[in-house]
This record gives structure tokens, sequence and C-alpha cells, in this order.
């Protein structure tokens, strides 16, 4: 009987959730369930199409770290870059591809990513850096149109200073908790940030200018649609970046 008391005390343990266990299944069928890499590959890319991203990355990770010598090492490690949510490891992802696979099909587009990070960032002076890289390495690659077109948008801007004045209106500090929208651009100028407004409302997309002030100049941020949570916005950040070619960071809504 003081056995039976004592472990009515005990509480149950708590559940696992329903996204959280597909993710263990998932990985315990992949770990347990080796096939050819090619299968594996393209197990992975039909969950990145189907937008389960999250199934998607723990398959290509499990691909990568089994077949390290796989000829689809380039690709695999360029899709798992798209799906960072952290904009610095994806970042890191796509030099990792670049530096170590300069040879491969996806090796541009990665240099085109690294390029847009440095435009979303307001490093301006990066990004023309990479994009003439991009040029002079790949120049029958399929992004130099896109590229020279940010290059352009970069007239006479500089890099913007990542540094808030706390004293600002619209401090990046003032963030709702509970809305996420997808940023697409940084403009000093604010007519760039106009044109690429209109060039996105013209496609039917509902797009904002909002404005911070850093380092005593004026920044104009365009930004697209407004979401009730990150993973909603980050779907449609990479379906953005997919169909529009635009640099798509997920950030809180000022």
């Amino acid at each position: 009987m003081k056995d039976q008391k004592y472990f009515s005390k005990v509480p149950p343990p708590r559940p696992i959730r329903a996204g959280k266990r597909f993710h263990f299944s998932l990985l315990f069928l992949l770990l347990l369930s080796p096939g050819s890499a090619k299968n594996e590959f393209k197990t992975a890319m039909k969950l990145f199409e189907k937008h389960q991203f999250g199934e998607a990355k723990i398959a290509l990770q499990v691909f990568i770290a089994r077949h390290p010598k796989s000829p689809l090492n380039p690709e695999a490690l360029y899709t798992l870059g798209r799906l960072m949510r952290d904009p610095e490891r994806a970042y890191s992802t796509y030099q990792e591809v670049f530096s170590r696979f300069p040879q491969s099909d996806v090796a541009d587009d990665a240099l085109f990513k690294i390029g847009q990070y440095h435009f979303a960032l307001g490093n301006f002076s990066k990004t023309k850096k990479t994009f003439k890289t991009l040029l002079l390495k790949y120049p029958k690659s399929n992004r130099l149109d896109k590229a020279q077109e940010l290059v352009n948008s970069l007239r006479g801007l500089e890099d913007e200073v990542p540094m808030t004045n706390p004293q600002s209106p619209k401090s990046t500090q003032e963030r709702s908790s509970d809305a996420y929208t997808v940023q697409v651009g940084s403009f000093e100028n604010v007519l760039d940030a106009h044109r690429l407004r209109e060039r996105l409302i013209q496609k039917g997309y509902s797009v904002i200018i909002t404005h911070a002030f850093i380092e005593g100049k004026t920044f104009h941020r365009v930004r697209v649609g407004t979401f009730s949570s990150r993973e909603k916005a980050f779907q449609f950040g990479e379906v953005l970046k997919e169909k529009e070619d635009l640099p798509a960071w997920v950030v809180k809504t000022d």
C-alpha cells in the first residue's frame, strides 16, 4: 500500500508534441534504415519540395553525415543552408558550399546567397565585392542579371552600421512579441525602397516600408506580409526567395 501511495504521487510523463514525435520517428527510421545515397537524397528533397522543412532539414543532415563523399553533397548542403532560420548559420553554410565545392553546380547559387546576405544587412561594399567575384568566377551564371539589379540599386549608398540609436522612436528594441514579417531589403535611399515596394505590390504582395534611425542616418526597410508565428513567416520567406530571388529574413514587426 505504501508503494502504491508513493507511485500515485509521481506525475505522469509530459506528452511529446505531435510535430516533435514525427521528427524523432523520422530520425530513428533514417538512422536504422540506411539506403543508397541517391535514394536518401531524393527522400530529403521530396520533403523540401512539400514544404516539410523540419523533416527535410533532419533528412539532409543525416544524409550529409552518412555520405560525406557523395557527389550530391554540394546540393544537399546548399539546400540545408536555405532551411537555416538563423541568417548567420545560413551564411556559414553557403560559405562552406562555395569554399569546399567551387566547381559544383550550386557554387554560383551559394555565392549569390552570400551577396544577398550582405545586401540584407546593409553591408553594401561587401555586396558589390561578392557579386564582382560571382561575375569573374561564374560568367555564365543565371544569377548575374539579378546580382546586377541589386548592385544597381546600391548607387550612392554606404554601408549601414548595425548599431541602434537608443533615442530613436523606431528603435529595433521596440518590437511586438507575437507578430512577424519578412524583410527583403534595407536602403538609405528612400526611392530605392519604394521601387522595390512597387515592384512587389504589382505582383500582389502586401508590402510596407519601415524606418530605422542608425548612427545618424535613416534606413528604409522593405517588408512583406504579417504572420502570427515565426514558422509561417519562414515558410513564406522560402517561397518568396524562390519566386522573386530576393533575400528574405524573418523579423519581428516594429
